[in-house]
């Protein structure tokens, strides 16, 4: 199997919301990087399946197998916790990136952690948040 055409594979099955056919190549796939996992977590975002989006992004290897979590893994997660209102998972996946992972948030990921700090209530702490982050007025 060439990663390549997989990971092609990947993301035009993900593109036409077939997640089975997504899975199933995924899960027979002799090599996965970075690009793989991302396509199977950004797939499950699209389509609407917010458990198995997580699910996927709970379960990457990691360190272990050299695939660490980038900018695009951690912006899918946050994306599907905001959608599902889950503010302790959301607030420990944008705290953990760049604490355990080195992955700087960029206003993406800021953007999406205000909006579910906001939509739960917490106020202050979007506030706290909105005042500490490196600005770039023209995104804001």
């Amino acid at each position: 199997q060439n990663l390549m055409v997989c990971n092609s594979l990947l993301a035009t099955y993900g593109e036409s919301l077939d997640m089975r056919k997504s899975e199933a190549l995924f899960k027979s796939m002799a090599e996965r990087n970075i690009v793989s996992w991302n396509i199977m977590i950004s797939g499950y975002l699209i389509s609407g399946d917010l458990d198995s989006c997580m699910n996927v992004f709970s379960t990457m290897p990691m360190v272990l197998a050299g695939e660490v979590p980038d900018e695009t893994s951690f912006l899918s997660a946050l994306l599907a916790f905001k959608h599902c209102g889950d503010l302790d998972a959301g607030w420990r996946c944008f705290v953990s990136a760049s604490l355990d992972f080195g992955v700087l948030p960029g206003n993406p990921h800021y953007s999406c952690v205000l909006e579910l700090l906001a939509k739960s209530g917490e106020m202050e702490l979007a506030k706290d948040v909105a005042q500490s982050l490196p600005c770039d007025h023209v995104a804001w």
